[in-house]
């Protein structure tokens, strides 16, 4: 379940006595709404090691193709995207000859040879299907996956959901008030955000 809380101070006029300033009533409106999650987040790498450039990009870029063919297909899918925006091919030089070199002096010393890596996040619906999809991106030769979280394919819908009850929590506590004091609630004159609430 995704939860988004909602909080607000309010301050609103109370008209009960024939006074120059009218009465306030400061209350918190509050709300915590659930919804299912619909979207699902995996982040993942494709790594491979090779004595040639070539070699290493070749292997990654197989893995990609593997992964970018194969995920679309997992039954039951119904969105998804691959982000691999992140590469990186790295030379692997001697250990012996690092370990015993002068200060500013790798350059001397020779490449064994390339890592390459690409980082991975996909997101995908429905969010039912992240275990499956973890597994299946595994399986095509990405490491280190993991789910990174869950959302909501409207979130801004959602969070004025939140919004509205937390609204009318605060005016039904200030007419509660109101009522007991025989007093009537004209409206709100300030409204703010309460303090933790997103």
């Amino acid at each position: 379940m995704k939860r988004l809380l909602s909080g607000f101070g309010f301050v609103l006029l109370a008209g009960c006595l024939p006074t120059a300033q009218p009465n306030q009533i400061i209350v918190d409106g509050e709300a915590s709404l659930e919804f299912e999650p619909e979207i699902f987040s995996l982040t993942g790498a494709i790594r491979a090691r090779s004595d040639t450039q070539a070699g290493a990009l070749a292997e990654i870029s197989d893995t990609l193709a593997s992964i970018r063919d194969t995920m679309p297909n997992l039954e039951g899918l119904t969105h998804l995207t691959i982000d691999a925006a992140s590469a990186a091919l790295t030379p692997i030089q001697n250990p012996e000859c690092m370990e015993n070199r002068r200060y500013n002096d790798e350059e001397q010393c020779p490449i064994e040879g390339y890592f390459g890596s690409i980082g991975l996040s996909l997101e995908g619906s429905p969010a039912n299907l992240s275990g499956q999809a973890l597994s299946l991106l595994s399986e095509l030769g990405a490491e280190s996956v993991s789910l990174s979280g869950y959302s909501l394919v409207d979130r801004e819908s959602a969070q004025k959901d939140a919004l509205d009850a937390a609204v009318r929590d605060a005016r039904g506590k200030a007419d509660n008030i109101a009522q007991a004091a025989a007093a009537t609630v004209i409206g709100p004159i300030r409204v703010q955000y309460g303090e933790g609430f997103p």
